[in-house]
């Protein structure tokens, strides 16, 4: 166990043997490293001893006490400071109080006032270092956390964990304890360049998401900057947090990434992440013009007037090239899209919301409430008030 440095500052140097030879400083855990004559010297024996404990006269040559105090409690701001002054001089006294010294003597001391009041600054020094000892392990355990956050996510998204293995770690993580409503996954462009030249204090993406989001109600996992999932269980609009999130991360890159989202109804995510991986890697082979495509259409789809034509001179090329093209590449027409983003949205209203059919269709993109229907009904065996009906069943 260290023991506390103590400096000695008087330009006497009886007065310093003095107060050198007045207590046992052992007695204290306490060390006298060096004593000063002037106040310069004071400052600099301080700061190259680190010191823990300061008995400054007020009076010295060629820094006065009370600069040097300041400098010295600018360096060592846990350092205590005694001042010990020849002069019954209020003025220095507020002046000593500016600087938050412990004590404020006049000379002669005595050796038993002096004992006394190392004995209180001893016990602060100890009650400071099990508050900073108290401080560290806590820090030490919130980095344990971390690791045990990351190494929890990893395996939950990566492998199938057990439904109580997972609510265990939940608990523990502070997280709801709960199925989440929602499971984002992004692919990051250049394996997340970007984020890897940051220079400012948020140095990563995790750090400038954890600044945007609030993580006791999202688990964020960033995969060897490349692919950032997300599970949220705060926002019920599982789309909103979709756009809320890509947005977030726009707003650094300057740029919009890929992303695919859905709704959980259960704990085992591994198939999904896979799945929208899967999906995702898929589209990040597809062509720009593609892509951009993609991107319109769903920036767009609730416009009841959206069409391939718009699309098309929107990006300077001819609609019958374009309709090649999609379907090329991505096995499905520009119909099949669109008709596939409005479903999803209107699958969401219909579960979440009490809006009306009618209100539902316009939400949607369609401007006729029958088309919607029948629409709905080929692609779900069922229509739009049976689908909620069986929703609404099932929460019983």
């Amino acid at each position: 166990m260290r023991q506390w440095k103590v400096l000695i500052a008087d330009d006497e140097l009886i007065i310093r043997e003095g107060i050198k030879d007045a207590i046992d400083w052992g007695t204290f855990n306490m060390e006298t490293v060096g004593e000063a004559e002037d106040g310069e010297e004071a400052v600099e024996l301080a700061l190259v001893h680190s010191i823990d404990i300061l008995l400054i006269d007020i009076n010295m040559p060629i820094k006065n006490g009370i600069e040097a105090m300041k400098e010295i409690r600018e360096k060592l701001p846990n350092c205590k400071i005694i001042v010990i002054s020849g002069y019954d001089d209020f003025q220095y006294a507020q002046e000593a109080i500016k600087v938050n010294v412990e004590e404020y003597l006049l000379k002669p001391i005595h050796p038993n006032k002096l004992e006394e009041i190392v004995t209180k600054i001893s016990k602060d020094l100890e009650r400071d270092k099990i508050e900073e000892n108290y401080i560290e392990q806590i820090n030490q355990l919130m980095r344990d956390n971390n690791q045990v956050r990351k190494t929890f996510l990893q395996e939950w998204i990566y492998s199938d964990m057990e439904e109580i293995e997972i609510k265990n770690h939940l608990e523990i993580l502070s997280y709801p304890v709960k199925i989440p409503y929602s499971f984002v996954v992004f692919r990051l462009p250049n394996d997340g360049d970007p984020f890897k030249r940051l220079t400012n204090e948020r140095d990563n993406l995790y750090s400038y998401l954890r600044s945007n989001i609030d993580l006791t109600i999202t688990a964020v996992h960033v995969q060897d900057y490349k692919w950032l999932t997300l599970i949220n269980w705060g926002e019920e609009n599982v789309h909103q947090f979709f756009m809320d999130v890509q947005k977030t991360i726009k707003g650094k890159l300057g740029e919009s990434i890929l992303g695919r989202y859905a709704k959980m109804d259960t704990f085992y995510i591994s198939k999904l992440h896979h799945k929208l991986r899967k999906e995702l890697n898929k589209l990040t082979a597809i062509s720009p013009l593609v892509k951009e495509t993609l991107e319109y259409i769903e920036k767009n789809y609730t416009n009841q007037d959206l069409n391939l034509n718009e699309i098309a001179q929107q990006l300077h090329v001819t609609s019958v090239y374009l309709s090649k093209l999609i379907k090329k590449e991505l096995g499905f027409s520009f119909v099949q899209i669109i008709t596939s983003l409005r479903l999803k949205a209107a699958k969401h209203y219909l579960k979440n919301s009490s809006l009306s059919i009618k209100e539902i269709a316009e939400k949607c993109g369609y401007d006729s409430q029958h088309y919607f229907s029948s629409v709905f009904k080929k692609s779900s065996d069922m229509s739009p008030k049976q689908y909620r009906d069986q929703i609404n069943q099932e929460n019983i």
